[in-house]
C-alpha cells in the first residue's frame, strides 16, 4: 500500500484549520458540558458507565467534525482570505512586492 503524503497533508491542514475555529467554542461549550454533567443525571451515568464506548465515539465525532469544518473553510476560501490580509499589512512583504515591481519595470523597459 502506497501512501499518499499530498493526501495526509490536506487532511492535516484541514484538521489544523477547523481546530483553530472550534477553540473560539470550545471554553463556552466546556462550560456548559460541565454545568450540565455536575447534577446526577442520566447522561452523566451513561457516560461514565458505559466510557468505553462513548469516549471513543465522542473522539471520532470530534475528529470527523473538523475534518468536515476545514473542509466547508476550504470551500469558502477563508484561508486565501487571511493570507491576502496579512500580506497587504505586512511591511516586509509590502518591500518584497515593491522590490519585485521595480524589478519587473528595469526588465520589461529593457525588452
Amino acid at each position: 500500500m502506497k501512501i499518499n503524503v499530498n493526501k495526509i497533508v490536506i487532511y492535516k491542514i484541514l484538521f489544523d484549520r477547523a481546530r483553530n475555529y472550534i477553540s473560539y467554542i470550545q471554553f463556552l461549550a466546556t462550560l456548559f458540558i460541565v454545568v450540565k454533567l455536575l447534577r446526577d443525571g442520566a447522561v452523566k451515568t451513561f457516560i461514565f458507565d458505559y466510557w468505553y464506548f462513548t469516549f471513543p465515539v465522542l473522539f471520532i465525532t470530534f475528529v470527523f467534525g473538523c475534518l468536515i469544518i476545514g473542509y466547508i473553510e476550504s470551500l469558502f476560501k477563508i484561508r486565501e482570505w487571511e493570507q491576502a490580509n496579512y500580506s497587504a499589512t505586512n511591511p516586509e512583504w509590502k518591500e518584497l512586492i515593491k522590490k519585485v515591481n521595480e524589478i519587473n519595470d528595469k526588465v520589461s523597459e529593457k525588452y
